[in-house]
């Protein structure tokens, strides 16, 4: 089992959460969406199961000759944006790989001048309502 995260920016959002595997000399690949909910299994290229979940868990069964495997993703803090996949060929656990989304940092002093821009927004909005419309 893996515990490395892997650590992602605003990409994740765009091309989606993406887990490779290699088990057996066979690809297997798993792709899932954060903005749709839809999730795709390959093995060596070809989809093998697909479908869309907005649950925390998922799991997906597929064969490879006559073993089952599954594919769980598991969504460990949805505020954060961090996503397991875990790979598990015949009941057992094979590996597990995980993303999770990297908040850009915003220096504070951006921070402090956008505080301070919509405040002085915030009351010229007051302000006027109040003079026009009170």
């Amino acid at each position: 089992m893996s515990s490395e995260v892997k650590v992602k920016g605003n990409e994740l959002f765009t091309e989606g959460y993406q887990f490779n595997f290699m088990v057996n000399g066979k690809a297997i690949s798993a792709w899932g969406s954060c903005w749709t909910g839809k999730e795709v299994i390959k093995l060596d290229g070809s989809i093998v199961s697909e479908g869309r979940s907005y649950r925390r868990k998922s799991v997906h069964h597929f064969d490879i000759g006559q073993v089952p495997y599954e594919i769980e993703f598991n969504a460990v803090d949805i505020l954060k944006g961090h996503l397991e996949c875990t790979l598990i060929e015949d009941g057992a656990h094979v590996e597990t790989q995980s993303i999770a989304y990297k908040h850009p940092e915003t220096p504070k002093k951006v921070v402090v001048k956008e505080l301070l821009l919509w405040m002085m927004i915030g009351l010229i909005t007051g302000f006027l309502a109040a003079r026009f419309l009170g």
